[in-house]
């Protein structure tokens, strides 16, 4: 399996190593930040969620309190402004 992205964060990098060690990756730009919410930042804004129609979805991959061993694959919805 190949991985090519136009753009990363170290942290997707590092998970994807962790998870997926097999895996090549090529990556054009790595952003160092993310967002509390697994937002690369800057990044490129939410064209994928543009693309796919999920605005109001945020897959919760980032460790949390609840969850110390890590993320989940639940979604939940992104909030208003």
């Amino acid at each position: 399996i190949v991985v090519i992205s136009a753009i990363a964060s170290q942290a997707g990098i590092d998970k994807l190593k962790e998870v997926h060690g097999e895996v090549d990756i090529h990556v054009g730009a790595i952003d160092a930040e993310i967002s509390a919410t697994g937002m690369i930042i800057p990044g490129i804004g939410d064209a994928g969620d543009r693309q796919f129609g999920t605005l109001d979805e945020i897959p919760d991959l980032l460790p949390s309190a609840a969850s110390p061993a890590g993320g989940s694959a639940s979604k939940r919805k992104r909030p208003t402004a």
